[in-house]
């Protein structure tokens, strides 16, 4: 369903919803098995699961939301500053990995090289391929679709460089697994394909999962599934890392504090002989 108006919708945020009669005569605007597909200044496109009267609500209390061209402005160059330091940081220590080859060797680096490659990607697709008015809603769906991947992708390497550390400093021994590295790539490119490639069949079976927001701000995953397929992805990799740092951080001051020990026992033998 496609609602198109003559002039710019004054601010606000558009809301497709159907009118629900109620048993007492009266009833409500229901938003139940409806959703915004796309959002433009003179249109709105629904998608909604039944027929019924429908029509389009501005959520005018939203409306203080919408900042002011100059503090749009300044985001605009915060964000643009600010990621491409992250691109050159992240760019620089990829060109060290390759002019040095022999730091390259290991689990570790190979795992920061992904990382880094994550981390980029993610900052080149929001940097210049998320304001959504440059698209159509397919073109969008693709937009969504790789932002979504290389978050998760740089999430899972995150998580993957936290269980390196636990093996090799907390496990130590018995810590030789064939085809470690291919496993690892697999786990670090293969979860975050596993859940995007779930939220496609929501999208294009169930209901619109990747759609623009705000207007031509960015396109991004619908609220119900966003929770779903990036927040909880994102809380077990952090509670994972934060049990694996305090987990390390106490196996290092284990090891001071054994280190002193030992070095008090050999000072008292000295002065006993």
């Amino acid at each position: 369903l496609s609602h198109n108006v003559s002039q710019p919708a004054p601010p606000g945020f558009p809301k497709c919803v159907f009118w629900k009669p109620s048993s007492k005569g009266d009833g409500y605007w229901s938003s139940d098995g409806c959703n915004v597909t796309w959002i433009s200044s003179n249109q709105t496109i629904c998608n909604c699961s039944h027929l019924t009267n429908f029509a389009v609500l501005l959520d005018v209390y939203g409306g203080n939301r919408v900042i002011s061209p100059l503090h749009e402005f300044i985001l605009r160059v915060l964000t643009y500053v600010g990621c491409g330091l992250s691109i050159a940081g992240l760019f620089i220590t990829l060109l060290s990995y390759v002019i040095f080859g022999k730091i390259r060797r290991d689990a570790p680096a190979k795992i920061l090289i992904c990382l880094c490659i994550s981390l980029i990607a993610v900052n080149l697709f929001y940097l210049g391929l998320s304001p959504a008015y440059f698209y159509s809603p397919s073109s969008c769906v693709v937009v969504s679709v790789l932002l979504h991947y290389f978050l998760l992708s740089s999430l899972t390497w995150m998580g993957l460089e936290a269980l390196n550390m636990y093996i090799a400093l907390i496990r130590v021994f018995n810590t030789y697994y064939r085809k470690y590295i291919l496993k690892i790539s697999l786990a670090g490119w293969g979860i975050p394909l596993i859940v995007v490639l779930i939220s496609l069949l929501l999208h294009f079976f169930k209901q619109p999962v990747y759609v623009p927001i705000d207007d031509y701000k960015i396109c991004w995953i619908q609220n119900q599934v966003f929770y779903g397929c990036l927040v909880a992805p994102f809380a077990i990799i952090f509670t994972f890392n934060c049990i694996i740092f305090c987990l390390v951080l106490a196996q290092l001051l284990g090891l001071g504090s054994r280190k002193l020990k030992h070095r008090d026992s050999r000072r008292f033998r000295k002065k006993s002989a």
